[in-house]
């Protein structure tokens, strides 16, 4: 997963938060089909998603497979391209 912080990136990897030299669009255009933004502060990687769960007004929230099952909120708008990307 990779979250926005101000033109940086924080990428969680292995259970580190990891800050890089990188905003999140050029993360995006690097990492590959892989990973899909869900917000504009976040992307996660599809491959990585233990479930998608009911989130605040009608959204929808991501749920990690990690050891922390880490939520994100998806963006309504971006909720469709993910259901897509997972074949849902």
């Amino acid at each position: 997963m990779a979250s926005a912080a101000r033109g940086y990136s924080y990428l969680q990897l292995d259970g580190e938060r990891v800050l890089v030299n990188f905003s999140l669009a050029e993360l995006e255009e690097r990492l590959g089909q892989s990973f899909v933004r869900v917000h504009r502060s976040h992307l996660v990687n599809v491959d990585k998603i233990r479930e998608l769960r009911p989130g605040f007004s009608g959204g929808v929230d991501v749920v990690m497979n990690d050891r922390a099952a880490t939520q994100v909120s998806v963006a309504r708008r971006q909720a469709s391209e993910l259901r897509r990307r997972l074949g849902l």
